[in-house]
């Protein structure tokens, strides 16, 4: 079943499926833009969750190593060299604390 509307400013005859099918799509597009706006918001959130607690440490010598899981274990060992430094100087120290 097709209802034909009957323009009041011209003669041509319009489809009403022709005319909920452009409104359709507008709709469909604008929905689709707001989706990725939305992903996109939340790729960023969770971005900055990953990142929440990263501690940006400089001149940490860079590793010769060739495979990621060794230059982890560089890391890892320098952080806990400059980590646990302080506290055997403090603990085995002259002085006490």
């Amino acid at each position: 079943m097709q209802i034909e509307v009957k323009s009041t400013q011209s003669t041509d005859t319009i489809k009403f499926s022709e005319i909920i099918k452009q409104e359709l799509e507008n709709t469909l597009s604008t929905s689709q833009s707001q989706i990725q706006e939305i992903n996109h918001k939340l790729q960023e959130d969770q971005d900055k969750e990953a990142r929440r607690n990263n501690i940006i440490i400089y001149r940490i010598p860079e590793s010769d190593a060739s495979c990621i899981e060794e230059r982890k274990m560089m890391d890892n060992r320098f952080v806990l060299g400059l980590t646990w430094a302080p506290i055997c100087v403090q603990h085995w120290g002259d002085e006490p604390v």
